[in-house]
């Protein structure tokens, strides 16, 4: 097997984009024609979107169950008042997903999803960069107080009884989206640092939004 090295530099792109190779099981050179390649990267990328929007409508569901639930009753209101904070985080979360899906499916319907672009447009010109950001942290912030009043309600009884009443409780959940605007800002600003740093598609993940 021999390759034919390009006479020219105008010929670099065609052989790039007409023939792309990948080995075979047997040791032989599969050739995949750029318009097929191109389309299977579209369909698994359409699938994925797909998959997001699917998974996240069934955790708005899920967890739209549970949250009535724990309101359907005084005692569970007061006793899992953080357990439903969380729900409540899952579906913030689920609706990242929905927008994700959604968003990158546009784009693919574009042809655009593989083209690159810059920091700042990711984090500021794709809707979903900043909701990736409030679900994945959100749920780490409600697990955080989650953890900390189950360790004082079992090896530490009489100081929870003090610094968990149920209106403390409240004002520690406040922290909560407090701390989120905070990251939120942080991330602004890191992307507006980073502004003009070229990024190699427009999925937009946290990394690529944030420089």
């Amino acid at each position: 097997f021999a390759m034919v090295a390009p006479t020219s530099n105008e010929d670099v792109p065609f052989l790039t984009q007409i023939h792309r190779l990948r080995w075979g099981e047997n040791g032989s050179v599969v050739f995949f024609s750029g318009m097929v390649m191109d389309s299977i990267m579209k369909s698994n990328a359409s699938f994925m979107c797909t998959l997001y929007v699917v998974l996240g409508f069934a955790s708005l569901a899920c967890n739209t169950m549970n949250i009535l639930v724990i309101i359907s009753s005084k005692d569970a209101r007061r006793r899992y008042l953080y357990l439903a904070a969380y729900n409540v985080g899952e579906m913030i979360d689920a609706v990242s997903y929905i927008l994700t899906g959604f968003g990158r499916g546009h784009i693919t319907d574009q042809g655009t999803l593989h083209t690159s672009t810059t920091v700042y447009d990711c984090f500021t010109g794709k809707f979903w960069s900043q909701s990736l950001i409030i679900g994945t942290e959100v749920l780490a912030y409600c697990m955080i107080l989650i953890t900390y009043e189950r360790f004082l309600a079992v090896l530490r009884p009489t100081q929870y009884s003090y610094v968990f009443q149920d209106t403390k409780k409240l004002i520690y959940l406040t922290f909560v989206p407090v701390a989120c605007v905070i990251s939120l800002l942080v991330a602004w600003l890191s992307s507006y640092l980073e502004a003009n740093r070229i990024v190699s598609s427009q999925h937009c993940f946290i990394i690529d939004s944030t420089g």
